[in-house]
Formats: C-alpha cells, structure tokens, sequence
C-alpha cells in the first residue's frame, strides 16, 4: 500500500498514479511511439481500504492512453 505524502503518494490519483505514468513515458522516448506495443496488467481493484478502486484503474488506464 502507498502510503507516502510526497508527489509519489497520497490521496491523489495522479500522484497515486505518477511512477507507473513516467516509466510509460521513458519506454516510449527510448523507444518510440510506433510499431512498439508496451504490455500491461491493472487489477481493477485491490480490495484494499483507500486503495485503487475500479473508477480509479479506469481513470488511470484512460490517462496511459494518452
């Protein structure tokens, strides 16, 4: 569980979600946007108190799409 309260952590999705977005974002500066597919596997939701729930895991999958 993250528990931390820097910009890695906390109550906010997009801090919640900041590590997963910037290794997203290297793999496709090293490696480019096309003919390159990046694999991925989200649980929808963890069943865990305050953890990602399944609106959240849609937000954020919506977000690496982009």
């Amino acid at each position: 569980m993250n528990k931390r309260t820097d910009k890695w952590g906390g109550p906010s999705l997009d801090n919640r979600q900041r590590f997963l977005v910037e290794i997203i974002k290297k793999i496709r500066e090293e490696c480019g946007s096309t003919n390159f597919i990046v694999g991925l596997k989200v649980n929808t939701s963890d069943f865990v108190k305050d953890g990602f729930s399944n609106e959240d895991c849609t937000q954020l999958l919506k977000n690496l799409d982009q």
